[in-house]
């Protein structure tokens, strides 16, 4: 583990797609999402805004001098589509807009000469063809309905959009990695540029979007709580053991095995997943919370019993302590059968972790623990609390059946449930605020919903593009969505090519025959149409953002992607309908893919935590028959009340609620067993132990439950509230004698 850690191997993953499932979906749907998120994770825009473009310009040049080349690459030029336009311009004659072929089908001859004579006198555009090879400028209005898809123009070399009486220029930065794996210096560097940028004119507007941005800010919030909750528990474990010791030995053993157990944790998770997730380490951080228990335990015996041996000690507590860390164990491995990365990584951080640190306490406290453990006030007034705690008899014992017939039932029936992905989001206002203004000025298309097209062939998708962008142009006129981009809005099927080419060049035949003696004029020879395929313009240089959308031969078949702007939830129901008019298109919401995955796996681990009761209670059957229910009572009541309690505020209930209520088991279960191991309410030393453990296991999830991060926060949440109830609950359940005096 050492050197692990200290050779610099460890490798930090902030990929918060790390955390998700895999998709359920096929192969085209896999690269579909792989396509739209590795583009996504990589790109960030920035705006420069002023007044005046002059302005924007100056200060978009200073933004870029000053910019950290080291974490992207900052492109602030025009993007050269020369190359791009020469290889459609070698089959011009197939590019029609519809309005263009309908006149041609349609229109006056006269009108058509009449356009030609005067285009003859007008200047040609760098863009479009000579007046012989395109008398009506076909090819030129095709290519400027493609300009009207995008309101960014090309400006004195700049990239410039104008929006709210402002000018804006644009920069892209292309990361060198996935932003998902920016530690901190993405957003260091936008900040530098902006102050160098603001430097020109005090109106100088900066705003930047991207996923990378929102990423870094995940893990920039993770790393936080990782010294929050890793440093806050372990002062509470080292509080407590102080109070409770008043030795350097107890303090520094109970420490040495918690943090053996995390160095345990993350050595398995680096060796088994090459990298650790900052999530796991937020998590496997309030694992200090947990590990201690075994070494409070035995030090708390041998404080009780100081006549008896290190080895005598562990000989007595070993059944308990075994069975302890089977169930916890088992509890947190349970979290493995949950198809998430993520939390399979929290799942081996955690059992390798707690069995490291039971290995330590149990084959190496007697070679280290020498000695007497002193007496202190603190724990032998802990220890008496127990003969002290009120206990339900009679009266009392009805009334709380009672209450918890009535009060459980009628929560767990107005339980509601929230397995919304975007409940688990946790950005700060001000980012959301800034993107979304950043994606309305310059119309960006959604990474979360798009559509996927299928067919036998190039053409066959192609053609397919055509009838789902014809069914989405209402919808735009209705600002449903603002737009779209595909493939097929700069090249088409190679028939629909020839198709087009046939009628323009008949036209244009025409034009030229009736014009030829009256203008004097040799009609050039025209050679063979030869229609562009995607594959080679997608070979141009300056056509890569086509090549995003275009998946190629998957298998046998054929896929493309049509991406959105201006996707809202209120527009998602009218897309859904689209793909079942045109067979081979579908429409992916990857959120709500996401959150179909949460609810599915809430459900199963729902029914799969009856099934983990009804294990422990096997586990433990052997050593306590019947009283094995009285050991998973005080938990099955933890987890009843809590969900009884979400159903009576009014909160709904997520998958990360049940998780907890998993270790809930695991850990009350500890708790039960040490105190059904000394079922006599005069073993002081047991309900010291578990009130210590019990104590710094609330103080660590219940810092998890001040965590921004929602899931980690309804985690913690649900912990405290959980150990908390079965802390009261388990002597209720386990204590059988009942002398006044305590062994300390």
């Amino acid at each position: 583990a050492g050197v692990l850690v200290a050779g610099g191997q460890l490798k930090i993953d902030s990929d918060v797609l790390a955390l998700l499932p895999p998709s359920d979906g096929d192969e085209i749907a896999r690269r579909a999402n792989e396509a739209i998120m590795t583009n996504a994770s990589r790109d960030v825009v920035v705006l420069v805004g002023a007044k005046s473009f002059e302005v924007a310009t100056d200060a978009a040049r200073r933004f870029k001098e000053a910019f950290d080349v080291s974490v992207a690459e900052l492109t602030i030029e025009v993007q050269d589509m020369s190359q791009v336009f020469n290889a459609l311009r070698t089959s011009a004659d197939g590019f029609l807009t519809d309005d263009g072929r309908s006149r041609l089908q349609t229109e006056d001859f006269e009108s058509q000469i009449s356009l030609a004579q005067s285009r003859l006198f007008q200047p040609v555009s760098g863009t479009s063809r000579s007046w012989l090879d395109d008398p009506i400028d076909l090819f030129g209005e095709w290519l400027r309905e493609r300009t009207l898809s995008t309101k960014i123009r090309p400006r004195d070399g700049f990239m410039s959009i104008s929006h709210s009486e402002r000018e804006y220029v644009l920069l892209r930065l292309k990361l060198k990695t996935s932003g998902f794996n920016v530690q901190s210096q993405l957003s260091a560097a936008i900040a530098a540029s902006s102050a160098a940028a603001r430097s020109v004119s005090p109106e100088i507007e900066i705003k930047a979007a991207g996923v990378p941005l929102f990423a870094e800010a995940a893990a920039q919030q993770a790393a936080s709580e990782v010294s929050t909750v890793g440093f806050g528990s372990l002062a509470a474990i080292v509080l407590l053991v102080w109070l409770s010791f008043r030795s350097f030995r107890p303090l520094v053993l109970v420490a040495s095995s918690v943090l053996f157990g995390c160095i345990a944790g993350l050595s398995a998770c680096a060796l088994v997943f090459d990298q650790v997730h900052i999530l796991t380490l937020v998590f496997g951080s309030s694992l200090v919370g947990v590990a201690e228990d075994y070494g409070i335990h035995y030090f708390a015996t041998r404080q009780a019993s100081p006549s008896e041996s290190p080895v005598d000690v562990l000989r007595r507590l070993s059944p308990g302590l075994w069975l302890a860390l089977l169930t916890s164990v088992g509890a947190y491995a349970a979290l493995a059968l949950v198809p998430f990365p993520g939390l399979r990584q929290m799942a081996l951080f955690s059992a390798v972790g707690l069995t490291a640190a039971f290995g330590l306490v149990f084959f190496w406290y007697p070679f280290f623990d020498r000695g007497v453990v002193r007496h202190t006030d603190f724990a032998r007034a802990w220890s008496n609390l127990r003969a002290k705690w009120p206990q339900l008899r009679g009266g009392s014992a009805m009334v709380a059946i009672a209450l918890s017939a009535i009060f459980i039932p009628w929560g767990i029936w107005h339980t509601t449930f929230n397995d919304d992905v975007h409940a688990l989001q946790s950005a700060p206002p001000a980012l959301v605020s800034e993107h979304m203004e950043v994606a309305q000025i310059l119309g960006l298309p959604s990474p979360a919903q798009f559509f996927i097209v299928e067919g036998d062939s190039t053409d066959d998708v192609l053609r397919k593009e055509l009838a789902l962008t014809k069914s989405l142009n209402p919808l735009i006129d209705r600002q449903i969505v603002n737009g779209f981009e595909a493939v097929s809005d700069w090249i088409k099927p190679q028939a629909l090519q020839v198709e087009n080419a046939s009628v323009a060049r008949a036209t244009r035949d025409r034009i030229l025959a009736r014009l030829q003696a009256e203008l004097d004029f040799e009609i050039p020879q025209t050679a063979p149409f030869l229609p562009l395929t995607v594959e080679a313009l997608l070979r141009v240089p300056g056509a890569e953002p086509l090549g995003r959308l275009w998946l190629g031969q998957v298998g046998d078949r054929y896929a493309s992607i049509v991406t959105l702007k201006g996707v809202t939830p209120a527009s998602i129901a009218a897309l859904m309908q689209l793909p079942r008019m045109i067979d081979g298109v579908r429409f992916v919401d990857r959120s709500a893919e996401i959150s179909a995955l949460l609810r599915s796996f809430r459900r199963l681990m729902s029914n799969l935590l009856a099934v983990g009761y009804a294990l422990v209670i096997a586990i433990l059957w052997r050593r306590f028959r019947w009283r094995s229910l009285r050991a998973v009572a005080p938990s099955a009541l933890a987890s009843l009340g809590f969900a009884a309690c979400l159903g009576f505020v009014g909160q709904p209930l997520q998958l990360f609620h049940v998780l907890a209520l998993w270790l809930i088991l695991g850990m009350g279960v500890d708790y039960a067993i040490f105190l059904l191991e000394h079922p006599s309410r005069a073993d002081g030393e047991a309900w010291f132990a578990v009130g210590v453990g019990a104590a710094s296991t609330l103080l660590s999830f219940g810092l998890l439950g001040l965590s921004e991060t929602p899931a980690l926060h309804a985690f913690g949440f649900a912990m405290a509230v959980g150990i908390a109830v079965v802390w009261i609950t388990a002597p209720w359940f386990c204590d059988e004698a009942f002398p006044k005096r305590s062994r300390l």
